[in-house]
């Protein structure tokens, strides 16, 4: 499952289906639905250094290696830079998200590389 941005919707592929079947693309966030747990998931290649064009509204990205001084959700909201107004994680206990509002306490959560979060912006940004 990706985030199309242009569209502020989901677009899902469904295995074994040629509905969707979109390109996967160097630092974009995706959902990967499991039917089993697995207790490591492995994605190898080389690390990308890239910039993002954020457009108004949500953004689904992969926080780049290249970002890894980066380790709380405000780091990457003040990184982003002055447009963005929200990061947003998945949490896959819960099985819901959770928002940090830049410019509050609230929900500073640890950010890693490699790892999906929705970047809202109010402003097309490149970042």
């Amino acid at each position: 499952i990706k985030w199309d941005a242009s569209k502020q919707g989901f677009v899902a592929h469904i295995k074994g289906t040629p509905l969707n079947n979109f390109d996967l693309v160097d630092g974009d966030g995706y959902f990967v639905n499991m039917s089993d747990a697995l207790p490591t998931f492995t994605v190898t290649g080389q690390t990308v250094v890239r910039t993002f064009s954020l457009l108004t509204g949500l953004n689904l990205v992969g926080l780049p290696e290249s970002k890894i001084s980066i380790i709380k959700a405000v780091d990457l909201a003040s990184d982003v830079g002055s447009n963005c107004i929200s990061i947003t994680k998945w949490d896959a206990s819960k099985q819901g998200f959770v928002a940090h509002i830049k410019g509050t306490p609230l929900n500073n959560y640890d950010v890693y590389a490699g790892d999906g979060y929705f970047v809202n912006v109010n402003a097309d940004t490149q970042w």
